[in-house]
């Protein structure tokens, strides 16, 4: 008789000690299209010739930058304040998922408050919808260019730790066939998925 193992498999029914919370899941597609918008609006400013639409494309970035923000912490105090899913992973894949999320987070949150604070000592204030948003520091060009310089490199090693994050899930999803991917897709993604997917 063979021994039984502990990986689910694609086809396996799903429980709710296997699934994230609804509110988890809806945060993190939320942020993940923040995440689209932020880098959206980023990369068409270098395609804009107009000083006018340069603005505009710039002030929706500040914007996109704090509802990001917004959304991560949000995320965060949910992932604290609901149950945790089992982790299917062990060993070094377990400990580099986290390293991994650890990072992302850093990262999605230092993001724009570096953002925030770049547009202070470029224009010494920010102005959201009309809004005069308070400056902790005062108008200095040289620290703005130090600034940008890490918003810069952030966003780029951003862009590089969300392919890795993808990449995983994919090849969980597709070579180890657990259901990392599934349990954080919508409850209806998950059912559908479960029910059409047959383990090999």
């Amino acid at each position: 008789m063979s021994s039984p193992t502990t990986t689910r498999q694609v086809g396996d029914a799903d429980t709710s000690d296997n699934a994230w919370p609804c509110a988890v899941i809806v945060l993190h597609w939320l942020t993940a299209f923040a995440l689209l918008v932020v880098f959206g609006l980023a990369i068409a400013r270098e395609w804009v010739e107009l000083p006018s639409w340069d603005h505009a494309l710039l002030s929706s970035h500040r914007l996109a930058g704090l509802v990001l923000f917004a959304l991560v912490a949000a995320r965060l105090a949910c992932r604290a304040a609901t149950r945790r899913p089992a982790p299917l992973a062990t060993g070094i894949a377990f400990v580099a998922a986290r390293v991994v999320h650890a990072l992302l987070y850093l990262l999605l949150l230092g993001g724009p408050v570096l953002g925030y604070l770049l547009t202070c000592a470029r224009l010494g204030h920010v102005e959201v919808l009309g809004l005069q948003l308070a400056c902790p520091i005062a108008r200095d060009r040289a620290l703005a260019e130090t600034l940008e310089s890490l918003h810069h490199l952030g966003g780029w090693l951003m862009l590089g730790l969300i392919a890795v994050h993808t990449a995983a899930a994919l090849w969980h999803h597709l070579a180890v066939r657990d259901q990392v991917l599934l349990r954080m897709l919508p409850r209806q993604g998950r059912l559908l998925s479960s029910t059409t997917a047959e383990s090999p």
